[in-house]
């Protein structure tokens, strides 16, 4: 009997059922050492990784410890950091969101004599992040951007052949669908994301600021910070105008799963969320199955369209016990084969490039040659440039704009979040703290 795993992104096999490739070139010349991985904390990647540290330690002997993060990237990013300066070394490989490399550098393993080829094999992009200080401190996982996702069934029902290209043909487009669908009853709203005052507002709010023309948090040209911007407040104004009308009120509390549940229920139109929140959508007791499309997000009349650039990596603790045999489980998990594996059974996205341009794998995934398009269009966020302090900055950001969605000044609240973060930006490193 097949046995399958339902969680809030879909129902799963489990990791006994998976079959992951096996370690290319294994040695078990590392048997029975015992390392410690901190790990994905969502259900699927979880299973997914349990699986994968099955093979691993068959193929060479070497015992993991799989301890998932928490489920809050805020939370993880205190976790790791609190670890850190505490001198712990219990856990020998940390999964890292792509924004914190910078900031853990000096307490991650220098990978570039053990992986420096390697990493020759995946985004320029992502090996850039991982690249600090001229030293490789972390290796690309799998990659991740911001998305429109859409129902198609809906969109064709009401006479539209295509997704929005412009916030102004996406608020059109909601109010009218959104409205013809509750004169018959049915409750549904236009458009849902994540609201919560945490790192996924910064992206929301980023992709709104560019898309307006409002540039980025800081100007690449002038290294200035860039927030109290006529543009970046007008884009401001339009999503906090969102909310009421094609927006539920209770998107001020949404993150990336609330908003995939709402959205999978049936509960929207359109929806900005992560490309990995794909396979729940197309899991085989996923509601809408089948039903939904995947686009780049809308941008202003005139501007372009922009996603923000997520992903994760994996670095090794510069005071792991067993170095070796934690690069080699960094190796296997980023290897080609581990990331094609992971992108059929999650809809992770490779970070090596030639899986980009594999047909079989565009074959299995089609949400590869829809996503393929949007790459050129990812921006980043200056973590590389704030480094340990972009925590702080960023807090400061997602607050500024969650006040602007309750309800404050949006003029106001830029010209104060402006001043923040300037003088963030000119304090002392040791004196950073999340405010």
């Amino acid at each position: 009997m097949l046995i399958v795993l339902c969680a809030a992104g879909g129902c799963h096999r489990t990791a006994e059922e998976l079959s992951p490739p096996p370690v290319p070139e294994a040695t078990r010349r590392f048997a029975g050492v015992s390392i410690t991985y901190y790990g994905d904390s969502h259900e699927l990647g979880r299973t997914l990784e349990r699986s994968l540290i099955q093979r691993f330690e068959q193929d060479t002997g070497i015992r993991v410890n799989l301890v998932p993060r928490p489920e809050s990237t805020t939370e993880t990013y205190v976790t790791y950091d609190r670890q850190f300066k505490a001198a712990e070394a219990e856990v020998d490989v940390y999964l890292i969101d792509l924004i914190w490399p910078a900031a853990f550098a000096p307490y991650l393993l220098d990978l570039t004599p053990t992986l420096a080829t390697e990493a020759r094999n995946h985004l320029a992009m992502c090996r850039e992040s991982d690249t600090v200080g001229g030293r490789l401190v972390a290796m690309p996982y799998f990659l991740d951007l911001g998305l429109l996702y859409y129902r198609k069934d809906l969109l064709e029902q009401h006479g539209y052949a295509r997704p929005p290209v412009t916030w102004e043909q996406l608020e059109a487009m909601a109010r009218d669908i959104q409205s013809g669908e509750r004169s018959g009853g049915r409750d549904l709203w236009g458009f849902i994301w994540q609201g919560l005052a945490y790192e996924g507002l910064t992206c929301n709010a980023l992709e709104w600021q560019e898309s307006h023309g409002g540039g980025g948090l800081i100007d690449p040209r002038t290294g200035q910070v860039s927030v109290d911007d006529p543009r970046a407040i007008a884009a401001f104004r339009r999503a906090a105008g969102w909310i009421g009308t094609i927006t539920p009120p209770a998107v001020i509390s949404y993150d990336e799963p609330e908003s995939l549940d709402r959205f999978r229920e049936g509960g929207a139109v359109f929806m900005r969320n992560w490309a990995y929140v794909h396979a729940g959508l197309e899991a085989a007791d996923s509601p809408i199955r089948g039903k939904v499309g995947v686009a780049g997000l809308p941008a202003a009349a005139g501007h372009r369209s922009v996603s923000v650039m997520g992903g994760w990596q994996l670095g090794v603790s510069r005071r792991s016990r067993h170095p070796e045999a934690a690069v080699a489980f960094v190796r296997y998990l980023t290897s080609p084969e581990v990331q094609a594996w992971r992108a059929r059974e999650g809809s992770y996205l490779p970070t090596v490039q030639k899986l980009w341009d594999d047909p079989g794998l565009r074959s299995d995934l089609p949400l590869l040659a829809a996503v393929a398009p949007q790459l050129p269009n990812m921006i980043q966020r200056p973590s590389g440039r704030v480094g340990p302090r972009y925590n702080a900055f960023s807090t400061y950001y997602y607050e500024g704009v969650e006040a602007i969605l309750e309800g404050e000044a949006a003029g106001m609240i830029a010209a104060r979040m402006q001043r923040d973060m300037v003088r963030l930006l000119a304090w002392p490193e040791s004196s950073v703290r999340t405010p």
